[in-house]
């Protein structure tokens, strides 16, 4: 199981950048972490922010390993098809 062990003070950056972030999908990442931070179980954290478990665990893994850096971390790229 996955702990909960933030400060208060990423408590309130994950709030702040949860609304404000211009990205929303970094802003989806800032709200599984604010209600993870909460006391949220994975399973309640995926149902509020409307995703599955295990993109919950995969963005409590990268801010654990890579904090606010890897959470902000996007990837804007497209794949490129083969198909044409």
């Amino acid at each position: 199981m996955l702990r909960a062990n933030y400060t208060e003070e990423e408590q309130q950056t994950f709030r702040r950048l949860h609304y404000h972030h211009p990205d929303p999908k970094i802003r989806q990442r800032f709200e599984i972490l604010l209600l993870h931070s909460c006391g949220e179980s994975i399973a309640e954290t995926a149902i509020l922010a409307g995703c599955n478990e295990k993109t919950v665990r995969h963005y409590i893994h990268l801010y654990a390993s890579k904090g606010f850096n890897g959470i902000t971390a996007v990837d804007h790229t497209k794949p490129e098809s083969e198909l044409g």
